[in-house]
């Protein structure tokens, strides 16, 4: 009885509290509620425009792809749960420029799949080379985000994978995976031979027109770089580019153009 006399009494305070104060004290909460804990993310896509500003067009190139990217990977964060059938069928609608998106057993057995060549344990690329499921399995768990893989392949662009583990009950059950590579994805930009796509160890994602001189591109100190800074300028045979680092799913994806004398 005196620990319902204490709630009512409690009650009956934050009444009076709210007669004297009136609306102007939620306010306030709300105020702080949406600025300390419920903050809304603002992407930031603009390239700084100083003395290493970046080619006239890479945004238009580099935002295409990007935005894609982070829609892509957002929604895959958000489903730590194995999903209905509904939402695979979504998911390829959502974005077409996939391969394949798959569910997989902690073991790395596939208990389903959508994409090109999704009733096959295989990847829908031209070399048909086989997607290894269980290592693609060892993402991360325990903080429940998605964690990027580079596929090791025989053709001259790699591919990436995006593991996002599930769990039922709070037990980890398996993980998606979504392939994928950057031929499709980059015909949303405007010029997109104009554009170079590689990751921080050098692995050629998307050439554009410089196929001729990736192996240049690709053996720049990008780490080394990007311990630092997360824009630049660098040069390969007389020709100066711009380069942009982006944190993508645990690794960085690295988009550079040439800058014209």
């Amino acid at each position: 009885m005196k620990v319902c006399l204490s709630m009512r009494n409690v009650l009956l305070l934050c009444v009076c509290l709210v007669c004297c104060w009136g609306c102007s004290m939620f306010k306030s909460a709300e105020k702080w509620y949406r600025g300390r804990i419920n903050t809304v993310t603002h992407m930031d896509l603009t390239v700084q425009a100083d003395e290493e500003c970046a080619p006239k067009g890479f945004a238009d190139a580099f935002v295409p792809i990007d935005t894609r990217l982070d829609m892509m990977g957002r929604e895959l964060a958000a489903q730590d749960v194995y999903p209905r059938d509904e939402w695979f069928d979504a998911f390829v609608a959502e974005y077409p420029w996939i391969d394949s998106i798959t569910a997989v057993n902690v073991h790395g057995e596939v208990l389903t799949s959508r994409g090109q060549g999704a009733s096959l344990d295989v990847a829908p690329a031209e070399d048909k080379e086989l997607v290894n499921y269980a290592a693609l399995t060892h993402g991360d768990p325990l903080h429940r985000i998605p964690t990027a893989h580079i596929l090791s392949g025989k053709g001259a662009e790699k591919r990436l994978a995006l593991s996002m583990p599930f769990f039922k009950n709070n037990t980890w059950k398996g993980c998606l995976v979504v392939v994928f590579g950057f031929q499709k994805i980059v015909k949303f930009a405007a010029s997109p031979d104009d554009i170079v796509i590689l990751d921080a160890s050098g692995a050629s994602l998307w050439p554009g027109r410089y196929e001729g001189i990736m192996d240049a591109v690709a053996g720049q100190p990008w780490k080394e770089w990007l311990e630092d800074v997360v824009s630049g300028v660098f040069t390969v045979q007389d020709k100066e580019f711009f380069w942009l680092g982006r944190a993508f799913a645990g690794t960085w994806l690295i988009y550079t153009s040439e800058r014209y004398k």
